[in-house]
């Protein structure tokens, strides 16, 4: 199991740790509920360095990369950025990141299940092009900064000034006591945020700096906030089986740029059809909390519950979810979909599985992302999970699910 370069940091620090995404993370410290309260109300600092973090460089990684993603890369300007996906040529992803355009590279920032699946995608596309691929994960550290005072939080800690306007995925440089930094706004807990990235040698200062003001998050605290956003993960809602469009990932895909591997599907699936599935946010009722890979199942009219729609014939073939193991508080627990353990009553469908389930001190009830079949995917569409041989009732709600909504 490996580890993260700062763990010795956070152990001193308090971090009780767990198993996740391939590595030995700090789950909380002390309390993964105060510390999402925490992250909602000002700032909280977390290690994001299990992410993987790829650098692409020559002189035609533009080129290279827009032919790749699903979005527009020959549109950004050095210190751009932007979300994307890289699909096969069925439509299905290798992985998502965000991608920064850097004065002499690109890098992209992926989910740790991501990272060599995502590397060995565009490995095998690299023919004719000046380009190189070179993995950095090791040799850097990816701090965040979340909340809405992490602006003012990052001023303080460090006396960096990040531009109030800086755009989404945009990044700026900085220095910190002689290390460089490079720092973009991202919001993967839904909420105002920055990410730091830094040398792997200098980044315990920078760390141990924040740390001075900004109170630490772990891995479940920013779980509960993802899923009360209802922000999908590459891991645990997404996998190689699924097609962008189902994770709602619209935002990750351009219909103008050209050709780019699996965009014949998506331009298909626009035109012509629909998905079969969806993700959706799940507020589950009477307080019983859930785990990955419980069954969902729902009583469908028979026309919603025939089979054989557009994005059958558009892709060829069927998808999955995956993820990996899971824990109290915030569970993005892994393994195939579990079968129900209690039988479905008359006139119910398995229409799907839960994917994250966490436990909200801000909605004051269980909440989880689910992939399900689009006809049990509205707003307002009643539920039934599967859990230990119980039938626990949830229905769908829009997100965000922080007590402002849903």
């Amino acid at each position: 199991m490996k580890k993260l370069s700062l763990h010795s940091l956070h152990a001193r620090a308090g971090a009780v740790f767990r198993e996740a995404q391939g590595y030995e993370l700090p789950a909380h410290y002390g309390s993964a509920a105060g510390e999402a309260l925490a992250a909602s109300r000002d700032a909280v600092l977390a290690d994001h360095s299990e992410r993987g973090r790829l650098a692409v460089l020559g002189p035609d990684r533009i080129d290279f990369l827009h032919g790749q993603a699903s979005n527009d890369v020959k549109v950004l300007a050095p210190g751009e950025g932007t979300y994307t996906a890289f699909l096969t040529g069925k439509g299905k992803m290798r992985g998502d990141a965000r991608l920064y355009r850097l004065a002499e590279h690109v890098l992209l920032d992926t989910e740790a299940e991501a990272r060599e699946l995502l590397l060995a995608h565009l490995q095998g596309f690299v023919i004719m092009e000046d380009v190189t691929l070179e993995d950095w994960t090791e040799r850097t550290v990816e701090l965040g900064v979340h909340g809405p005072g992490a602006r003012a939080a990052l001023a303080k800690a460090l006396g960096v000034d990040v531009p109030e306007d800086l755009p989404l995925h945009a990044t700026v440089a900085r220095s910190f006591e002689g290390t460089e930094l490079t720092i973009a706004h991202e919001r993967p807990t839904g909420a105002p945020g920055y990410v730091l990235l830094a040398d792997a040698g200098s980044a315990p200062a920078v760390f141990l700096r924040l740390a001075e003001s900004i109170p630490l998050a772990g891995h479940d605290a920013l779980e509960i906030r993802r899923v009360e956003a209802g922000i999908p993960r590459f891991g645990a809602e997404m996998d190689e089986g699924t097609i962008p469009i189902e994770a709602g990932l619209v935002h990750a895909v351009s219909y103008t740029k050209g050709c780019y591997t699996g965009n014949e599907v998506i331009l298909r699936l626009r035109t012509y059809g629909h998905v079969n599935r969806r993700v959706v946010a799940l507020r589950i009722e009477g307080g019983v909390p859930v785990q990955r890979g419980d069954a969902v199942v729902a009583s469908l009219e028979p026309a919603a519950a025939a089979t054989g729609t557009a994005d059958t014939a558009a892709t060829g073939e069927g998808g999955g979810t995956g993820a990996p193991e899971g824990s109290d508080l915030a569970r993005d627990a892994g393994g195939g979909a579990a079968p129900p353990t209690a039988p479905a009553e008359a006139g119910e469908k398995n229409v799907g599985n839960v994917t994250t389930a966490v436990v909200s001190p801000h909605a004051g009830a269980p909440l989880a992302l689910a992939m399900v079949r689009r006809e049990a995917s509205e707003a307002g569409t009643r539920v039934t999970i599967i859990r230990a041989g119980s039938r626990v009732a949830a229905m769908v709600v829009t997100p965000p699910l922080d007590g402002r909504n849903g």
